[in-house]
């Protein structure tokens, strides 16, 4: 006999599990996880994939009230009772921020989501509830900086933003400063370097980012390493052809995010959807992101307004308390180096800081162009402007999550333009890990980063110049993860696939060596003895099928078999693996009123905008 069960998407494969051990004929019909968020959902959601069937619902309550007790269904508050019972409501207890919705939080069910915020500063630390396959890197951290150096990188930041200062072009901003008691002269504030540490005090130094699929839940900060893909790209290359960058492009860079594990996020602005008004492209965008993958994602920043449209459609997916209590958007504020910030990032800045939402402060940090050209002054520079931008944050929000960013390369002396992956680069990236972590904060830094124009040796050599000291730094947040190309004037296809491969590679060499009685392998030299071979020793036929990396993209045929196989470079393997990728992808899912709703909120928008 057959039966049909109804699953919450989180339960959905271990239903499949334990139906196929014990032998039932089941049919499953899987429900977005996302429901957790929207509890006043899942009763309608669950009869309407009954269909007027008698079914086995695997849901608890789940925040339903009781809406839900008509079905035979699991048993407790939640549904992740049916494994863990008491040791859930440990952690509900003592991590309120986990996706997990109790009944109390809503007031009934199709009821407004707007709850009660959050009452005064985070703590610093959060809780910990990292999900998917995130990873923790275990390898000590690569410090190169004394304690005399320090030092001296403390007396050279607390001269800058004292003596010399930081511009604010936004008025709101100048206000939250003034009225803490810095020092204003017009756009111009002076900073008490004592105030600015504070400040920074009142950030968590980890936290979790919430996406819609809380299986996919990032944690940021300590030894988590999470990785987003390329950002603010305006040109593609797909194979030798270079274009301007399209939606479609746009889209199919979110489908390869979704796509490869390795990325925790899409990222933001993968490239520049130049076919759309430019106007209303972050709603297109935005929407894109939140419909064709279900990872983290990061939000509009080109404006005040366009940060105010991300904060309302996540708040459809999310809700508007689970939002307050775990951020869902994390957000890229540029610094408009040196020693400025602009009005757009810092109307971003504000919106994103009173929503409780994750900023990456970054100073935009060129040396030679943006920054003096020694690697001292840029850090100087750099803690000056990333503290400064991170004290206002906590002045508008105490506790509010935040990441000290870093993007700090140099300039080619002799033709002006940037250049990525340089020896400089690398060092300073290794300074700005440990500078971060004496503040106790979270950091950016590093990426797949290149100045090559195609996909070629230096492309490779000099992403792995940038990518080596991201892993050893131990950075937490990683933008440019894959797809950067042409110093960030090219987001493309074939080198995306090189940097997951890249990817694929550094995540086993920094997973720990395990030394003990079964890797030492005594038996199989036992077996082999000496002048022998171990291709065919036992140890090894048990093992050779999952003993070593097997590569996504890089060949090892012999010259012959490769030559028969058509002579394909990498660039041309890479091009094959992404067409196929995004032939296989399929699309998240989502309950169709939640994406209309989306759909109907960027259609509005779209005509306000005068698009």
């Amino acid at each position: 006999m057959r039966h049909v069960i109804v699953t919450c998407g989180a339960l959905a494969l271990h239903v499949k599990a334990i139906a196929a051990r014990r032998g039932w004929q089941l049919e499953v019909r899987a429900l977005p996880p996302e429901l957790h968020s929207r509890p006043e959902r899942i009763a309608p959601a669950v009869a309407a994939a009954a269909a007027g069937e008698d079914v086995l619902v695997a849901y608890a309550d789940c925040g339903t009230r009781g809406a839900l007790d008509g079905h035979m269904r699991l048993e407790g508050e939640h549904c992740y009772d049916l494994f863990a019972r008491d040791e859930v409501r440990t952690l509900m207890s003592e991590e309120p921020g986990t996706y997990l919705r109790r009944a109390e939080a809503w007031p009934a069910a199709g009821s407004a989501r707007d709850g009660r915020k959050r009452s005064g500063a985070s703590a610093r630390t959060t809780h910990r509830n990292p999900g998917g396959d995130v990873l923790v890197n275990e390898m000590p951290r690569y410090e190169i900086l004394d304690e005399a150096a320090m030092q001296e990188l403390e007396r050279g930041w607390r001269r800058i933003v004292s003596e010399l200062g930081i511009e604010f072009l936004h008025e709101e901003s100048l206000d939250y400063l003034r009225g803490a008691g810095q020092q204003v002269e017009g756009q111009l504030v002076k900073f008490d370097p004592d105030w600015i540490l504070e400040q920074v005090a009142k950030a968590p130094s980890e936290f979790d980012l919430q996406a819609r699929n809380p299986e996919r839940t990032v944690h940021i900060g300590g030894k988590h390493m999470v990785f987003a893909a390329v950002y603010g790209c305006p040109f593609v290359r797909d194979g030798l052809e270079r274009r301007d960058a399209t939606y479609k492009d746009f889209e199919n860079f979110v489908k390869l995010s979704q796509s490869f594990p390795q990325l925790d996020s899409p990222g933001g602005t993968i490239c520049e959807p130049n076919d759309k008004p430019l106007d209303s492209r972050h709603l297109d965008m935005v929407y894109a992101l939140l419909t064709l993958s279900d990872k983290p994602f990061m939000g509009s920043v080109t404006s005040g307004p366009n940060a105010v449209d991300t904060i309302a459609m996540a708040n459809m997916v999310f809700g508007h308390d689970s939002l307050e209590q775990t951020p869902a958007i994390i957000s890229l504020i540029n610094v408009n180096s040196p020693l400025r910030y602009d009005d757009r990032m810092l109307g971003a800045l504000v919106e994103y800081a009173k929503a409780n939402q994750a900023t990456v402060i970054t100073p935009f940090l060129l040396m030679g162009a943006m920054s003096p050209v020694s690697v001292a002054a840029t850090l100087a520079q750099q803690v000056a402007e990333g503290l400064a931008g991170i004290a206002l944050a906590q002045t508008i929000r105490p506790g509010c999550p935040v990441v000290f960013g870093s993007f700090l390369s140099n300039t080619d002396m002799q033709s002006g333009s940037p250049s990525f992956g340089t020896p400089e680069s690398a060092v300073g990236l290794l300074c700005t890990g440990q500078i971060a972590r004496r503040f106790g904060l979270p950091f950016r830094a590093g990426g797949g980063l290149t100045s090559s124009q195609a996909v070629d040796a230096q492309a490779g050599y000099e992403s792995m110049m940038s990518m080596w000291p991201t892993f050893l730094a131990g950075t937490n947040f990683v933008l440019h993860s894959a797809g950067w190309l042409e110093s960030a004037l090219v987001s493309c296809y074939e080198k995306f696939i090189v940097d997951v491969e890249m990817l694929r590679m550094l995540y086993e060499v920094f997973k720990p060596l395990e030394i003990n009685e079964e890797t030492l392998a005594y038996s199989a030299h036992q077996e082999v003895g000496q002048g022998g071979h171990f291709l065919g020793a036992v140890h090894t036929l048990e093992r050779f099928r999952e003993c070593f990396y097997r590569p996504l993209l890089s060949s090892t045929e012999n010259y012959e078999r490769w030559a028969r196989n058509g002579g394909r470079d990498a660039a041309m393997r890479a091009s094959e693996i992404s067409k196929k990728t995004l032939e296989e992808y399929e699309e998240p899912p989502m309950e169709a009123d939640l994406k209309d709703e989306l759909k109907s909120y960027v259609d509005r928008r779209r005509k306000e905008l005068g698009d």
